[in-house]
This record gives structure tokens, C-alpha cells and sequence, in this order.
């Protein structure tokens, strides 16, 4: 085969043959170190390294041989650099995780022990928070009411009791022999009831000597509207002269002023021999017994006044009393700089505060507020007290207006138709002499009595003094019962009918049912209708507190009186008192079923109520 190679591989292969061994390796070396093979070698040592540092670091890490200071380094790198930058192996931190996870589960237990327990006392705390609630509602009402308790030993001690004056007129009052016939001045002799039957109700006859304003218009309005007007004096039973300047003398008036009512609209006077019957706004040293002390520069009627009026709660006000000296209270209340001095200071200890305004020439006020600033002030008190002589009528009314319950400081001083409406209801009366006094006594009424007596002042108000229209329907019901004349029936309101007069109501007959049980009612009776127009006359004198106190309407003759009196169960036994009574068989012991209701006399309409213990 040689042959058959050309020469110059022959020539080749012999010259190989024939080389130098150490060319010949270092031409093998050259051929090894190729950049084929060194590419493959640096593969192979860069991927060898990285399969030792994924498996944790290199075989060497373990060996004795290196130091502790490297693997603390080590360490140190991996404390403050990622975990997988670290140098510990994965034994050791499994290890580390494990003993980690063992710590935190005993903590965990720890903690799921100490929650228990916590849940426990919360329990325990929770069922006793009501019972706690309960215990500090009972303490703070022991609290309130020992601080309520204090505050009453408090009050009553600070409100000191001082001992009354004496007698402020020591002397006698004189009288002059001309004009004592005055004293015995009654209903008896100023007024001649030949003039005034009782079936006639009271004709009046209006006159006017002057010249009307509108007040005086206004009242001459409500008397022709209210009253029974006759064109003739002689058919009158009473006169009536609206004025508002003083008669000179009883010339003037027909027969002395027998039969004649004076309304006074201007300053109060008094004519001398004269038997005429006075209204006007007056004091005790004017009036007369049969005179009517009654302000009358009162607006006119008006359904929305109670909608300006002063609300009567709450309960308190800013001033606890209000107290009011005129400039002509020196006569009537000699004591009252030291008194009022005295009440300041006691209201002072006692934590009252008492609004006071003194216009007496004594203190020499200049400005004492008008009517206005003076019906502020009463707004705001609950009490008010005038010293006053002229008008004290007009401040009793504004002290009424303005829902503050008025203090007379005398108890002969005539209030507006006191011979009617009970004033001890609305108002304090007390001697001058007992004023140390009074801040004790306007304390010691109780809040429900306060607001009792702010109520009937409103009633009483609105029912004879508000306005025109009331002061004269209050004066003609009390005319009337003095001079014992009922008044003319009222007129009857028609209903307006439902079906425009298209429906007749059928005619009711009784029909006999047999009854539903065993118990006998009484046989079936007709429509009954009740006795009407019965207390005519004792409406005037029996149930006239009732009607002047209570309902509010005085002077009207009722067709039916809810309020009259029953006869005695026994009456209807007795053959002189059992008139209009249904038949009862006594002893039989069915009286009841039989008659119900046996003391009352049969009416229309019967009901019955069920009372049960």
C-alpha cells in the first residue's frame, strides 16, 4: 500500500518517521490548546462552579483547614446580605428554621393559654357590667337626691322668718255724719227691683255724656249685643252711663242714681249722695261695697290673642319675684326700703333672684321703664308685687297677661268681681304687716302649686278680663245674681242637615225581643226626653262657684246642668219624692235590673260604665 501513496505523502510519513519527539509534542500541545478546546475547557470549569455554589458552597467549606475568622466572615456577609448570599449550608439552616418554628409554636401555646384566661376574666367582667349599671344608677339617684335634700336644708335655712309689723294705721278711721249714709250703701237700697222682674231678664237702657273714644265705642258694642237694649228709660231695669270724666253731682243722674251703673273709663271718682253703682279702676278709698273695681282700657275681642300670650311653662323663670314701688307707695308702705332691703338680702343667701324697680320720691329714681319694660319684667318672674295706689287695677291685669301670679299686698284692697271668682286660686293675698314674711311664704308653695296657680290666673284672664267682650259678659252675669234675675236662654244652633233635607228619620217604636239570658232589664219604654231649663234660679246661687271657678261660664241659663245634684238613693221609695222614677218592687232584690239608675229621674239617654277593682 505504501506504493501506492504518492510520493509526497511518502516523503511526509517518512519525515515523520523521522522527526524529533520533542517537536513532535510540542506540535500535539499546540493542537490540544486550540480555541475549540480551551472554549470547552472554560465551559466546563464555569459550569462546575456554578453546580458548587447552588449546592452550597465549595467541598473545601467543611475541612479542618479553614479558619474559624473565614466562616465568621462568612457569616457576617450572610447577616447583612441576602439569604442566598449566606455561607451556612442547607442542613444547618433547616435546623435553624425548625428550631425557630419550635419556638414560636411554644409561644404560640403560651399565648393561646394567657388568651384563655384573658377571655375568662372578660367574661366574668361583662356578666357583671349590668349588675354595676345598675348599682351606679342607684348610687347617682342617692346622689341627686342627697344634693336635692341639701339644697332644700339649704333654702330653708337661708330663707329667714322675721316677725310681722304692727298695725300700720294705729288710729281709728273718721267718718262725717253726711256721708255715713254711704256705709250702709247695699244692693237693698241702690237698686229698685220693681224696675226689674224676673220675667222681663234684665232690659238696659245705654246713655253717654261725653264725647266716645274707641275703648268706650268698644264696650258700648259688646254691652248692645250681649244685653236686652229697651229705646226707654222707664222700661229699663238698669241704666247704664259710659263716661270718662267726674260728675259734678247726683243731680245729673235720674232718682240719685237709683238703678244706674257708672262706667268710668277715666280717673276714679266717687259721687257724693248718690246711690249709682260704680265701674271703674278704683281703690279701697274710693270704692263703695256695691262697686265694681274693673279695668277697662282693654283691647277689643280678638279669637288669636292667646296666640301672643306668654307660653305658662317651663316652670322657671330668671327672677323668682318682682317687685314694683310707685311713686304714691309711701302711704301704703311706710316700711318698705328697710323691708325691701331685707328681702334683697334673704333672696341673696338664698340663691333667688328678685327683680326690683323703686320710683318713690324716696329713692329718687328717674327713670322707672314704661308699661312695656314693666310687662318684660313680669314675663320673666314668677311672682310680682305692686306697691301702688291709682292703677293698681292695670298692673293686676298686666301681671295676669303676662302669666306671673300677683302678690296683694293688702287684704281689703278690691279685686275685679271678687264676690265671684275666687282669687285664692290665681293669686297671694297677705297683710302689709306680715312683708318680712313673704319671701318664706313664696317659697313654701310647691312647684305644682305654681303652676296651678299661673293656670287659673290665665283662666280667669281669658274668661273675665282679656278683652272687651269678656269684662262685659262677666259684668252682666254678676248684675244678674246680684239682682237674682236669670238669664234669657240661649239661642240653639241648628245642625245643618247631612242629605240637603232629603232624608226623613223614621219613627222609632219599641219592639218587643224577648231577652238573651234570664236577667229582666225592664220592659221597652218610648223615647223619654230629659227635663229641660230646671236650674233657672239655682244656677245663680247654688252652682255659682261652678260656674264662675270651674266651667267659666257664669250668667247663662243652661238647658241641662251636668254638675246638679242626686236626690238620695231612698227616695224613690217614698211616695211624695218618687215622681219621674221608674216603679221598684222593694225586697224583691231585682231593684237594680229593673231600674237602672234608680235615684235619677228617667231621661233620653242613659249610659253605664263598668267598674272593676
Amino acid at each position: 500500500m505504501r506504493s501506492l501513496l504518492p510520493l509526497n505523502y511518502g516523503y511526509r510519513q517518512q519525515e515523520k518517521c523521522g522527526r524529533n519527539p520533542l517537536s513532535f509534542a510540542l506540535e500535539k500541545l499546540l493542537r490540544l490548546f486550540s480555541v475549540r478546546n480551551v472554549a470547552f475547557v472554560m465551559f466546563l470549569c464555569i459550569y462546575t462552579l456554578f453546580v458548587l455554589l447552588l449546592r452550597g458552597g465549595f467541598p473545601l467549606d467543611d475541612f479542618p483547614f479553614r479558619s474559624q475568622k473565614s466562616k465568621v466572615l462568612i457569616r457576617d456577609i450572610h447577616d447583612d446580605y441576602d439569604v442566598g448570599c449566606n455561607g451556612y449550608s442547607m442542613d444547618f439552616r433547616i435546623a435553624e428554621q425548625q428550631r425557630i418554628l419550635r419556638s414560636v409554636r411554644s409561644e404560640l401555646i403560651d399565648s393561646s393559654a394567657k388568651l384563655q384566661e384573658v377571655n375568662i376574666v372578660y367574661e366574668d367582667l361583662t356578666k357583671k357590667i349590668p349588675e354595676k349599671q345598675l348599682e351606679l344608677t342607684a348610687v347617682l339617684d342617692e346622689i341627686e337626691s342627697a344634693r336635692r335634700t341639701l339644697k332644700e336644708l339649704q333654702d330653708r335655712k337661708n330663707v329667714r322668718i322675721f316677725l310681722p309689723h304692727k298695725p300700720i294705721q294705729d288710729e281709728l278711721p273718721r267718718a262725717s255724719v253726711k256721708h255715713s249714709h254711704l256705709l250702709q250703701l247695699s244692693w237693698e237700697t241702690a237698686v229698685d227691683l220693681s224696675r226689674c222682674s224676673i220675667a222681663t231678664f234684665m232690659p238696659l237702657y245705654i246713655t253717654n255724656h261725653t264725647q266716645l273714644t274707641r275703648p268706650m265705642s268698644g264696650f258700648m258694642k259688646e254691652l248692645s249685643s250681649q244685653g236686652i237694649i229697651v229705646k226707654d228709660l222707664e222700661d229699663a231695669c238698669l241704666s247704664f252711663v259710659i263716661i270718662d270724666s267726674p260728675l259734678n253731682s247726683s243731680s245729673m243722674l235720674p232718682d240719685s242714681g237709683r238703678n244706674t251703673v257708672i262706667v268710668n273709663f277715666g280717673e276714679p271718682f266717687r259721687i257724693v249722695d248718690s246711690f249709682a253703682i260704680m265701674v271703674q279702676q278704683s281703690d279701697r278709698h274710693l270704692a263703695n261695697p256695691i262697686d265694681f273695681n274693673v279695668f277697662l282700657d282693654v283691647p277689643e275681642y280678638n279669637p288669636s290673642t292667646w296666640k301672643i300670650l306668654p307660653n305658662l311653662l317651663p316652670y322657671s323663670r330668671e327672677f323668682l319675684l318682682f317687685v314694683f314701688v310707685a311713686s304714691d307707695a309711701e302711704e301704703i308702705a311706710p316700711y318698705s326700703l328697710s323691708d325691701l332691703s331685707r328681702l334683697n338680702t334673704s333672696a341673696m343667701l338664698s340663691g333667688d333672684n328678685i327683680e326690683m324697680l323703686n320710683c318713690s320720691s324716696s329713692v329718687g329714681s328717674s327713670y322707672c321703664g314704661g308699661e312695656g319694660e314693666i310687662e318684660r319684667r313680669m314675663r320673666n318672674s314668677t311672682f310680682c308685687l305692686f306697691f301702688c295706689r291709682k292703677n293698681y287695677t292695670r298692673f293686676f291685669w298686666l301681671s295676669l297677661r303676662a302669666g306671673c301670679i300677683p302678690v296683694v299686698p293688702s287684704v281689703d284692697t278690691p279685686l275685679p268681681f271678687q264676690d265671684h271668682i275666687d282669687w285664692r286660686l290665681a293669686s297671694i293675698r297677705f297683710h302689709p304687716a306680715r312683708f318680712p314674711e313673704l319671701h318664706f311664704i313664696i317659697r313654701s308653695l310647691e312647684m305644682a302649686e305654681v303652676l296651678e296657680l299661673r293656670r287659673m290666673g290665665r283662666f280667669f284672664f281669658e274668661r273675665y278680663l282679656g278683652d272687651n267682650r269678656a269684662v262685659v259678659r262677666a259684668l252682666l252675669a254678676s248684675l244678674r245674681e246680684k239682682l237674682e234675675i236669670p238669664s234669657p236662654p240661649e239661642a240653639l244652633a241648628k245642625a245643618v242637615p247631612l242629605f240637603n233635607n232629603s232624608f226623613t228619620a223614621p219613627i222609632l217604636t219599641p219592639i218587643n225581643v224577648p231577652p238573651l239570658d234570664d236577667e229582666y232589664l225592664g220592659p221597652l219604654e218610648g223615647a223619654v226626653d230629659s227635663a229641660s231649663y230646671l236650674h233657672n234660679f239655682s244656677s245663680l246661687s247654688m252652682y255659682s262657684y261652678h260656674s264662675w271657678n270651674v266651667i267659666g261660664q257664669p250668667g247663662i241659663s243652661f238647658e241641662f246642668l251636668a254638675q246638679s245634684v242626686d236626690p238620695p238613693t231612698e227616695s224613690e221609695f217614698y211616695p211624695d219624692s218618687n215622681i219621674g222614677f221608674r216603679p221598684i218592687e222593694p225586697g224583691s232584690g231585682v231593684e237594680f235590673s229593673k231600674a237602672l239608675g234608680g235615684n235619677r229621674a228617667r231621661e233620653q239617654f242613659t249610659g253605664t260604665r263598668g267598674l272593676y277593682p
